[in-house]
């Protein structure tokens, strides 16, 4: 069995990479240029807008794990994706995985959400074997938004509403390499964080970690992404992976305190 994993250099991609490679797989990682190597696996650098590209990284590969997204591009993110089935199809790949987003059908009219929601569209009509798993945010996610919101001195403005159920991203990168050492599944059940937690709890628990004694306060707001959020805690999901506190111990340090 060998495996291609499409943005195999990238925060996700990386993981999933590390986690093929502990179980002995035969692992390639394909990124669109060169990035910081990766021990013990086969690197290719192919653009997924470039069919040939594609046809040279694919021989030999019986499954697929689609990591990759372009979402500056979404056109190019589709016509990627489209390419990439094709190219698989082509090639008799028996098994194509693909990291999906939970609950996004209730926010379908926001752009990034709407794209994935199309390739999953696309790839369930390829004929190919396929296995979609949908996950919640990453803590690293988490962590990026309220690192944006953190700019007033005294207060912390979050927007109300927003509820999350954050995951360890080595969790979904170990549930994709599982899926990828087993048959096709068709839509596998949500992987979700163990909590069900608001955006301004999370926000408190983040200040604390980081050592500042802020006051949290939640406003409404109008914005896209954060009315995208507020919806995706619906349905039912595998809850698995540490919380969002370990996260913290492991990722955030607290500044050191002047003499």
């Amino acid at each position: 069995m060998t495996i291609l994993v499409t943005g195999g250099t990238g925060t996700l991609g990386r993981r999933v990479v590390d986690a093929l490679e502990q179980t002995g797989a035969e692992v390639r990682s394909l990124s669109r240029g060169k990035r910081a190597p990766l021990q013990d696996h086969i690197g290719v650098e192919a653009d997924l807008l470039s069919k040939d590209d594609l046809t040279a990284a694919l021989a030999g590969v019986t499954t697929v794990i689609h990591c990759a997204h372009d979402s500056s591009t979404p056109d190019n993110s589709i016509a990627g994706t489209t390419n990439l089935l094709e190219a698989c199809k082509a090639a008799g790949v028996g098994h194509f995985v693909y990291i999906g987003i939970a609950g996004i059908e209730t926010s379908a009219d926001f752009p990034y959400y709407a794209v994935k929601l199309e390739e999953e569209r696309r790839i369930a009509a390829s004929g190919i074997p396929y296995s979609i798993l949908r996950a919640a945010q990453f803590h690293n996610l988490v962590h990026a938004v309220l690192t944006r919101l953190n700019t007033a001195p005294m207060l912390m403005y979050v927007p109300r509403g927003v509820v999350l159920r954050p995951v360890d991203i080595r969790t979904v990168a170990d549930r994709l390499a599982d899926l990828a050492l087993g048959p096709p599944r068709g839509r596998c059940r949500d992987l979700v964080g163990p909590e069900e937690r608001p955006l301004e709890s999370l926000a408190k628990q983040w200040l604390r970690a980081r050592g500042q004694w802020k006051i949290v306060f939640a406003f409404p707001s109008k914005a896209p992404g954060f009315k995208a959020f507020a919806t995706l805690t619906r349905g039912d999901a595998d809850k698995a992976g540490p919380d969002f506190a370990l996260w913290l111990a492991e990722n955030v340090q607290r500044p050191k305190r002047r003499r």
